[in-house]
């Protein structure tokens, strides 16, 4: 992220972040919230930030860029690499003259491309030497934390307001009754098995819950011949935002759509799976707040059904409030 003081008074500074997906950006909300209000920010991140930009951060320019060396697979092929695209984004950084450049990622390549546009002050978490790539490197959270807490760390070092987690306020939720059920994510072992998510979902609707389902677009054959012939499959972050803002729920793999679905106000209950019996769950704050593993029957525990309406060995104890 790139950001220019608004204030006369003071040196123009700079701040720079890369996103690695959806959560990413969401992750950083508060960050940037906190940024905008002192700086005028340039977002350096993923194309899909571009469609986010209306909704989060009017205010912030978004310069589109994937690293490679974000990729899930293939990052050390060097050969592969967008040399041209890279040494493109590079040049128009450069010119730009920042003063400050920073990055949450403990990662020597994000170092090193905050020295190569030749920022003045350069802050991050260095690792493996990169710390001659800075000139404020700053000491990690710790590893059991959430990757929020870097992003505190580096408020703090540029003296803006930061929140400990628990404060942190989240949109309230919609007054619809719709649950969302997103069976996709970018990368396949994340997904949770389709057949899985079918038989919650048939679940749901006998107990008189009105339920959505979206998907990867590679999914929606399967949705379609399992009978669900309303399933759709966004195309962009933009239909996506649309279709949250209509749910109240939503139920999904542990991936962006999800922190962008409590970003809305929609509250996300995210499953990835571990092994074929067990999967972990994020019931609240979009993950900042709380985490736990759980089997597959107790998964219901945590969704909005009435206790009344559960087994005995399903109810929750209050897990979550049911919608009515």
């Amino acid at each position: 992220m790139i950001a220019h003081s608004r204030s006369a008074s003071r040196e123009a500074q700079t701040a720079r972040h890369r996103t690695l997906g959806c959560g990413g950006p969401c992750h950083r909300h508060p960050f940037l919230r906190q940024a905008n209000e002192q700086f005028d920010v340039t977002l350096l991140a993923k194309p899909f930030a571009r469609d986010m930009r209306a909704r989060f951060w009017p205010c912030i320019e978004v310069i589109p860029f994937s690293a490679p060396w974000t990729a899930f697979n293939g990052k050390y092929h060097l050969l592969t690499w967008p040399w041209r695209d890279l040494i493109s984004v590079g040049i128009r950084l450069r010119r730009e003259k920042f003063d400050v450049a920073l990055s949450a990622r403990w990662d020597p390549r994000d170092h090193f491309l905050l020295r190569l546009i030749g920022a003045k002050a350069r802050l991050g978490f260095p690792r493996t030497g990169s710390q001659m790539f800075l000139t404020h490197p700053l000491a990690v959270a710790d590893s059991k934390s959430h990757r929020y807490e870097n992003w505190r760390i580096i408020a703090q070092a540029l003296h803006l307001p930061s929140e400990p987690r628990e404060q942190l306020e989240f949109p309230p939720s919609h007054q619809s009754r719709l649950i969302l059920v997103h069976t996709g994510a970018a990368q396949a072992v994340r997904i949770w098995p389709l057949e899985r998510y079918l038989q919650i979902v048939n679940k749901l609707r006998a107990l008189g819950h009105a339920v959505r389902v979206v998907c990867n677009p590679e999914q929606l054959a399967w949705w379609k011949n399992a009978g669900e012939s309303a399933a759709s499959a966004p195309a962009s972050i933009v239909e996506l935002l649309k279709i949250l803002d209509t749910a109240r729920v939503f139920l999904g793999n542990d991936s962006g759509p999800g922190h962008l679905a409590a970003a809305c106000g929609v509250r996300p209950l995210r499953c990835s799976v571990r092994n074929c019996r067990m999967v972990r769950a994020v019931a609240s704050g979009g993950g900042i707040r709380g985490r736990q593993a759980l089997s597959l029957q107790t998964l219901f525990r945590l969704l909005p059904i009435p206790d009344a309406a559960l087994p005995v060995e399903h109810q929750r104890g209050g897990s979550l409030a049911p919608l009515d």
